[in-house]
């Protein structure tokens, strides 16, 4: 897991917070551009099928929809870093504003990654 090693709620962390953040850019970066693609793919369907356009009309689409997919997705991925947002979020690190039961009667601290 890519939490932090000193977190117990979680089994067998092993991370720290490089590898949170690293895991918490990836999982945004991924939920952002999912479903961008999949709207576009329906999108390409709805064009196909009752718009009757053709390869060469849609393949002009292409640079324009992964361009803007991926520039949307980067910038959404890139904007936590600075503001330490990503943080153990139970099993997963993601955007959070603290950790997960920081500073709770455990004594747990509240330390970003």
């Amino acid at each position: 897991w890519a939490a932090p090693q000193d977190v117990d709620y979680v089994w067998n962390p092993v991370g720290n917070t490089a590898t949170c953040e690293a895991q918490g850019f990836l999982v945004q970066l991924g939920w952002t551009a999912t479903p961008l693609f999949n709207i576009c793919l329906s999108w390409y369907y709805l064009l196909m099928v009752k718009y009757n356009w053709r390869e060469q009309q849609l393949e002009r689409l292409d640079p324009w929809v992964h361009g803007t997919i991926w520039t949307l997705a980067l910038v959404l991925a890139i904007i936590p870093i600075p503001l330490g947002l990503y943080n153990n979020a139970w099993e997963v690190c993601w955007i959070d504003a603290y950790p997960m039961d920081c500073g709770d009667d455990d004594g747990y601290p509240c330390v970003q990654g």
